[in-house]
């Protein structure tokens, strides 16, 4: 079907209510008629047939005669419009299912981690309100206020990007107030001044996502379609993940939250926005989405006669206790090893999602890839892989996460 045949009043209505099988599609317009845009040339051989058959004494159809030239650019601007137009039906046809069941692009995550915040020589408890790094021009803030207890040199603390994207992501040491990387301040107070020796990032600060692309929504819209009964677990699990800010989630049932005993009844949503903390907003939203709300178009997910949990998704801290065979001759520092492999590690566990189980084999690939000169890298803790139940995510550094430890470093010949 050429498009010139199609009313110009009708064009939107078609393409509008191509997904929806709507009444107002005109009858002589059946949804089963496709439209196939024309080539250049097919409009180009058209008119050169047309222009032949009607006797008209122009003969010379040669490569760069006046009459072939001009044909050749009427077929041009009207195989374009119909390539223009055909993928702006194709366009609207898909976003008019979006539309329909406001399944919007997701916005993008914001990038978390942590920050190791140190400070020596303090006689008492130090109090750390939540505050603020500026860095280029983005924003990262605390989750929640934090003590440095006497005796402790350090603290790690979890931080969020202000800003959705990828911008937020950061390499280690990109924060550092020793070579004046980061501004500090309290962004409740800001004429507060905190007492701190130096605030860096020892690991990746990773998460942040820019806005979805369409072919990561039409992978969610198709699961989506396939849990269209809502009540069912995937069709929850799908809802769940639909909500921005969401970086991973788990769903179960039947299961009391808050003694773990079994119970009919219960539906319990873990959720995680990449820190230890999920941001009320969060959970919130994801409580509006599954119970629906009245007058708007959020109609639910929850099954009637069941009672909604939500909550963060557990963490489990892995400790890690290790030693490190280099090479003799290396001339890279100890420090500089310890940093790399401690580094590499954290990156491997703090990736994994959901109930994954911390390898050894895992661990032990991203230390000896983190610089040739390793040689090899022993596992004092843990001895064997480590099994993570689901609803949980393993973690090193940060609140509630584990702690890396080097017990030697030795330097040998290469084997």
């Amino acid at each position: 079907m050429d498009k010139a045949s199609i009313p110009l009043e009708n064009q939107l209505i078609y393409i509008k209510n191509a997904c929806k099988m709507s009444p107002l599609v005109p009858l002589s317009l059946p949804m089963s008629t496709a439209y196939a845009p024309r080539t250049f040339l097919a409009y180009f051989s058209n008119i050169m047939a047309y222009i032949v058959g009607a006797g008209v004494r122009l003969t010379n159809w040669k490569p760069g005669s006046r009459i072939r030239t001009l044909v050749e650019a009427i077929a041009l601007q009207l195989s374009r419009g119909d390539a223009e137009f055909f993928a702006g039906y194709q366009y609207a046809r898909d976003n008019a299912c979006y539309d329909s069941f406001n399944f919007g692009l997701l916005p993008g995550n914001k990038a978390t981690g942590y920050i190791r915040y140190n400070h020596t020589g303090h006689t008492s408890n130090i109090d750390i309100p939540i505050f603020a790094i500026s860095l280029f021009g983005i924003t990262y803030k605390t989750i929640q206020p934090t003590t440095l207890l006497v005796g402790d040199t350090s603290v790690d603390i979890d931080i969020i990007a202000d800003e959705l994207g990828t911008k937020g992501n950061l390499v280690p040491l990109e924060i550092d107030t020793d070579q004046g990387k980061g501004e500090i301040y309290n962004p409740i107070d800001p004429n507060e001044i905190l007492t701190y020796d130096r605030i860096f990032n020892p690991v990746n600060i990773t998460g942040g996502t820019d806005q979805e692309t369409e072919e990561s929504r039409q992978a969610r819209w198709q699961e989506f379609i396939t849990n269209l009964a809502r009540s069912t677990l995937s069709g929850i699990r799908s809802a769940v993940k639909s909500v921005p800010g969401v970086v991973d989630s788990f769903v179960t049932e039947n299961i009391n939250p808050y003694t773990g005993d079994p119970e009919t009844g219960w539906i319990n949503v873990y959720i995680s926005d990449g820190t230890g903390s999920v941001d009320p907003l969060i959970v919130a939203a994801v409580r509006n989405k599954i119970d629906g709300i009245e007058g708007t178009d959020e109609l639910g997910y929850r099954a009637g006669g069941t009672t909604l949990y939500v909550g963060n998704i557990l963490t489990q801290a892995i400790n890690v206790d290790y030693e490190l065979d280099v090479l003799l001759t290396s001339s890279v520092s100890n420090a500089t090893f310890k940093s790399l492999v401690e580094t590499s590690i954290s990156n491997a566990v703090n990736r994994l999602s959901n109930g994954s189980d911390v390898l050894l084999d895992l661990m032990r690939a991203a230390a000896l890839n983190s610089h040739p000169d390793i040689l090899r890298i022993r596992f004092l803790t843990p001895s064997s892989d480590v099994s993570v139940p689901s609803g949980a995510l393993p973690k090193i550094g940060g609140t509630g996460g584990g702690t890396i430890t080097n017990s030697a470093i030795n330097r040998i010949p290469r084997p």
